[in-house]
């Protein structure tokens, strides 16, 4: 089974989300300092994280971005699909982890493998 790891410096927004989504999924969902990408679950960060980590398939990661463009500029140019405002409202962001979370299973269903096992045969 796959998780969702939420990597948030805002300790109570990621308590708040990981609530929610263990309510409305049936997923493990964890809270943690750094994300393990070799984990093939959607994986929830800040977009500032995106600056120094390597990211083997960034479809799988939702950014929470502030109010900064360049955080954005960071996520979009890494290849992140799902980048959602500070500023949005908190139903946003459980919207873009479900769907993110839909995403990767549907490929992995689909394929039967993730993207970057794919690419290595």
């Amino acid at each position: 089974m796959t998780r969702i790891q939420i990597a948030l410096k805002d300790g109570g927004l990621a308590a708040k989300l990981r609530a929610v989504l263990l309510s409305t999924c049936s997923k493990r969902v964890e809270c943690v300092d750094e994300p393990d990408v070799s984990d093939r679950g959607v994986i929830v960060v800040d977009a500032s994280w995106l600056k120094a980590a390597a990211i083997p398939e960034p479809e799988r990661v939702v950014a929470v971005a502030g109010l900064d463009p360049r955080e954005r500029a960071w996520a979009w140019d890494r290849g992140v699909r799902t980048v959602v405002g500070g500023e949005e409202p908190f139903g946003t962001l459980v919207l873009a982890v479900m769907a993110a979370d839909l995403r990767v299973r549907h490929y992995f269903e689909r394929f039967g493998k993730h993207r970057a096992q794919i690419a290595a045969h």
